[in-house]
């Protein structure tokens, strides 16, 4: 990909490679992840994208105010790091670049903003704006919102968020809308979603799409689905159909979005996952954690609620630790499907199919095999472990 800001930009580390490279770089990611972990299957081809440019719908970003204006990742430039200024980055869809333009224009003076978060809707062309600013204050308030709008006329939201004061984090904390729409309308395929400010959403929903005909292929003919850090309703939404759906989901906007879109025989609860008891089993159970992963706590509850498992991650070396705790418990990973959803980055996403079966307690290793001291058969190459155990080879 040809881009003016690269290398001084840190966004695009593989922007260099040509695109099969760019796959083979995140497919030995996940196989370097998981084959520490005998018992989990060799990882499918990588599902690659039709879209390597002008593809991401979102971008957060840190902004600078001083005699100019600055949208852009902080980058290494003389003898410090900056703000690097990329109103044409590529992998932006034409949308945000052309409401950069503007943006920039109306935010001169205005030094208590710290970040942009500005989306853009595939299926409406609509634009969300969330400004993190100093205090949770927009300069210049309701008015100032209403004036951009009127500049951009595809910005139909604006919100404003309380930056970190530490600076440490990009995005700010508690967004409210202070001109126009609360929520933005998505869609993927014919499921459609109401994004918040702030809320999840994959960057490209037409790549999103393949990631959902993953998944549903994976959930197949289930009646009752369990959808745990469901987020807006991405799966549990698109699964709804014919089903029983019961999504949970600790961020109150995100799951009220989820209440406003979902019809009958869909329940949405506002919790943590860890915190939720489960009444009977599900057909299937969704997990789409952080890029954390999960704890070993829910993963053993979560072992224990459903015949098949599909987790969904956005990090190769946290899903193996997690599969590898739910292998102890009896659920046993079937398949691993690689999906790229940030071409000319190092991310890859993977769709983890398990069934239940025997849990592990031994596995294979170059030149023989482990068997796990730990009475639940839980590997002690998991990551995290409570104690160091000294595996037997031979």
């Amino acid at each position: 990909m040809e881009c003016r800001h690269h290398p001084t930009c840190p966004g695009c580390p593989l922007a260099d490679r040509p695109y099969e490279a760019q796959l083979r770089a995140k497919a030995s990611r996940l196989h370097r992840a998981v084959e520490r972990f005998g018992h989990l299957p060799e990882p499918a081809p990588i599902v690659g994208s039709a879209f390597t440019e002008a593809y991401r719908h979102r971008l957060k970003l840190p902004v600078h105010i001083g005699k100019q204006v600055s949208i852009g990742l902080y980058a290494e430039v003389g003898r410090g790091k900056k703000v690097l200024h990329t109103p044409d980055c590529p992998v932006l869809a034409p949308e945000l670049r052309e409401a950069l333009g503007p943006i920039v224009a109306w935010l001169r003076g205005k030094a208590g903003v710290h970040s942009l978060d500005l989306r853009v809707s595939r299926a409406t062309g609509e634009l969300q704006a969330v400004f993190a600013c100093r205090g949770g204050e927009l300069p210049g308030g309701a008015r100032a919102a209403r004036a951009l709008m009127r500049d951009v006329p595809a910005l139909v939201s604006v919100a404003v968020s309380t930056a970190d004061k530490a600076g440490k984090r990009v995005m700010g904390a508690n967004p409210r809308v202070v001109a126009g729409r609360q929520a933005l309308e998505e869609a993927i395929g014919s499921t459609r979603y109401d994004l918040l400010p702030g809320a999840f959403f994959q960057a490209d929903p037409r790549q999103a799409a393949v990631l959902h005909g993953l998944v549903r292929d994976a959930v197949g003919k289930a009646t009752s689905v369990l959808d745990l850090y469901s987020g807006v309703g991405a799966y549990g939404l698109m699964l709804a159909e014919g089903r029983r759906v019961v999504m949970v989901e600790e961020v109150r906007q995100s799951a009220e979005a989820a209440r406003r879109r979902a019809p009958a025989g869909v329940t949405v609860h506002t919790s943590k996952v860890e915190d939720m008891t489960f009444d009977g089993s599900f057909d299937v159970v969704v997990l789409n954690p952080a890029r954390r992963g999960s704890d070993p706590a829910s993963l053993e509850r979560v072992a224990k609620l459903g015949r098949r498992l599909v987790y969904v991650s956005c990090g190769p070396e946290t899903l193996a630790r997690d599969l590898d705790v739910l292998a102890a418990h009896g659920m046993r990973t079937k398949s691993l499907t690689p999906i790229d959803l940030f071409p000319q980055t190092r991310e890859v996403e993977t769709v983890a199919v398990l069934e239940r079966g025997e849990p592990v307690r031994t596995w294979s290793v170059k030149g023989g095999s482990a068997q796990s001291p730990v009475p639940t058969g839980v590997s002690g190459a998991r990551g995290r472990p409570g104690l160091v155990w000294v595996l037997a080879l031979g």
